[in-house]
């Protein structure tokens, strides 16, 4: 008895059928096409709205957790996505086909979303930038002087990221 057999009766166990049925293998294979996009184009998204995040200073964590989980898909997805797929009994999906479902549900291409994303880091790093400066340069107080310069080091962070994902052959 394979893995992948099991997950499915286990599945197929926890459904009552009394229940109105509920498409489950068509949300497992959408969910799996996502997990195939995110971990080939998808991560840098993940990493370029964290990074976005973290320029705003507005929520540090929430930074993190999108920058982590964007490095995570990247190193780890290689070896997840042919996991899930034998665990859910799936074919493996090409990246064509994956990128077919991430259309028809989304109705935008992966390239022209982390091309807006990158737009909006772009004028997100730059708004930071002036706004930390004027805040430096003018300070009524101390602690005004110290959010100027922290919001000026945080837009220089995001900046070298903006670029590489501007010169990457990806978005092209």
């Amino acid at each position: 008895m394979s893995l992948s057999s099991v997950g499915m009766s286990l599945l197929l166990q926890v459904i009552d059928p009394q229940l109105p049925t509920f498409p489950v293998r068509e949300v497992f294979e959408v969910a799996y096409a996502f997990l195939l996009i995110f971990t080939v184009r998808g991560y840098m998204l993940l990493i370029l709205v964290g990074m976005t995040i973290f320029a705003t200073g507005l929520g540090d964590s929430a930074a993190k957790q999108f920058v982590i989980l964007g490095v995570g898909l990247c190193v780890l997805g290689p070896v997840l996505t042919p996991l899930v797929s034998g665990l859910l009994g799936l074919q493996p999906l090409s990246i064509d086909q994956s990128m077919d479902i991430w259309i028809r549900v989304l109705h935008v291409p992966d390239a022209e979303l982390v091309g807006l994303a990158l737009y909006a880091a772009d004028a997100v790093s730059a708004v930071c930038f002036l706004v930390g400066a004027i805040l430096y340069f003018n300070p009524a107080s101390g602690d005004l002087k110290e959010r100027g310069h922290s919001l000026m080091v945080r837009s220089l962070i995001l900046a070298p990221v903006v670029l590489f994902l501007h010169l990457s052959p990806l978005f092209q």
